[in-house]
């Protein structure tokens, strides 16, 4: 077995080998540690670089011709821009649950209640004044106001909580003709009201008002025989069904990001839970952030699911809209019509009242079953939430991408991949949207901040890399030389060898 002469000569010398291997050790060491330390500070920095992406939002020179559309479609060839975030909105139907917005009732489809009620008293009729709607074209309120004082006997269509069944509540009805009959005291009819809720102050109690509105052929009320409402209008066979379903509805907003959604965070926060990321957007995580009020009516809570089928579109055709055609009056041109044309149209309005003739979905559909991650609430919790109770966030990705997408300036928005490509999108596809009359605008996000704050935290790591990467290479040469010094005499005997 040969002997290394070299490793014999080393250890004859321990001391100065030691030295050797311990400076070359620390510095390895140093420079190992600076180099753990960049990509440490690299990586984290570029992870908060991701929030401070610019968030931009179009804002049209003229709201009359929204130009957010034809935006968008130059938005999307520009490589600076990472997503657009449009917030589409469709019609869920949750199974078993009524949706969120039985104290504000919006909605075409929720505004009407169908109800069995007993009449208690004789029915109390003014005449001779003036009530209810005023408006252009017309030459006074309505003529007649009718009170009628019933016990509610069952709920047919509409929120349970706006029907008190077994409590007696007092009717009001408007029309321009003296009613030919008036509900009989004892009997019991069928009662399509409109239910609305008034407060008393500002944080006042609420109570209920019931106002029926007509059956669509001049009645404001069915009688019921042997249990069975004799209903004179098909039409309203169609009506109560489609309501009846329709507390289920509930308004479902997609979105790709809600932490980047200035149209939410200027009027809501996240009360519980979290908000929507773009995690999961890109995983399809089935995740939904409900309203405060949605979860307190039905005692819903975070990890609660949601079975919901979307559907892509709803056709709604009223009783009202067909009178209008048939009168000749087009809706869409009510900016120019004159006072003849609001004559007609109050008259038709308030003698044939919304009621659906015909309901159906458009479209495809898709079943999707969410669980609750966040409940949201209004900074403005008494006004600010009206019309959003019912309305659940959820990944856009979960609905077909093919589905239709209404562009708007305030369901919009669009994020760039960095904050670093800000002058160069201003220069080229801003001066574009500036030439079609929309203007970008961007959130302000501290990004100047953060940069001043990171750009000398990166820089000094980096430099520390480099000094050590000199330090290190300078003492692995001294190292070799220094090696080669203490034990030039074993080079020498190994010459001699001839080894």
């Amino acid at each position: 077995m040969r002997r290394n002469v070299f490793l014999k000569s080393a250890a004859r010398k321990p001391l100065k080998s030691l030295i050797v291997f311990l400076l070359i050790g620390v510095s390895s060491f140093g420079f190992m540690v600076k180099l753990v330390e960049y990509m440490v500070v690299t990586g984290e920095t570029a992870k908060l670089e991701e929030y401070y992406k610019p968030v931009g939002r179009l804002r049209p020179e003229s709201v009359e011709a929204d130009s957010t559309a034809e935006g968008a479609k130059l938005l999307k060839t520009d490589p600076a821009v990472d997503y657009l975030d449009i917030n589409r909105e469709y019609i869920g139907v949750i199974d078993g649950i009524p949706a969120g917005d039985a104290d504000n009732t919006l909605n075409d489809l929720k505004n009407i209640s169908y109800f069995y009620g007993t009449v208690i008293s004789n029915p109390d009729l003014m005449e001779d004044k003036d009530y209810g709607y005023s408006g252009p074209g017309t030459s006074g309120n309505y003529t007649y106001l009718s009170n009628v004082n019933v016990r509610i006997d069952e709920a047919v269509a509409g929120f349970e909580e706006n029907i008190p069944v077994g409590e007696e509540v007092t009717i009001k009805y408007f029309s321009d003709f003296k009613p030919e009959s008036l509900p009989k005291k004892g009997e019991q009819y069928l009662w399509r009201a409109e239910i609305t809720r008034h407060s008393f102050g500002y944080f006042g109690d609420t109570v209920l008002a019931f106002r029926a509105v007509g059956m669509g052929d001049g009645t404001y009320f069915y009688p019921v025989e042997d249990g069975e409402p004799q209903i004179a209008n098909p039409d309203i066979v169609v009506d109560m069904k489609t309501r009846m379903e329709s507390v289920y509805n509930s308004i479902m907003v997609t979105a790709k990001d809600m932490t980047r959604m200035p149209s939410f965070s200027d009027t809501f926060y996240i009360e519980k839970g979290r908000a929507l990321n773009r995690t999961d957007d890109m995983n399809k995580n089935q995740v939904c952030v409900i309203h405060k009020t949605f979860a307190e009516k039905r005692g819903l809570d975070i990890g609660d699911k949601l079975q919901i089928k979307i559907h892509e579109g709803i056709n709604t055709t009223f009783s009202t809209d067909k009178a209008l055609e048939e009168a000749g009056l087009n809706v869409e041109d009510m900016a120019s019509w004159g006072d003849s044309e609001w004559t007609q149209y109050n008259a038709l309005v308030k003698n044939e009242p919304r009621v659906i003739s015909e309901c159906q979905w458009d479209g495809g559909s898709t079943d999707v079953n969410l669980e609750i991650v966040g409940i949201y609430n209004s900074y403005d919790e008494k006004t600010g939430s009206i019309g959003y109770e019912a309305k659940i966030y959820m990944p856009d990705s979960l609905v077909p991408a093919e589905w239709p997408s209404w562009i708007n300036m305030y369901n919009f928005t669009f994020i760039l991949k960095s904050a670093d490509h800000m002058d160069a999108f201003m220069e080229g596809t801003g001066a574009m949207l500036e030439e079609i009359g929309c203007v970008p605008e961007f959130e302000k996000n501290g990004w100047e901040d953060f940069k001043a704050a990171v750009g000398p935290l990166r820089q000094s790591v980096f430099t520390g890399v480099i000094v050590f990467a000199l330090i290190l290479t300078a003492v692995m040469a001294f190292g070799v030389i220094f090696f080669i010094y203490i034990h030039k005499s074993s080079w020498t005997m190994v010459r001699l060898l001839g080894k």
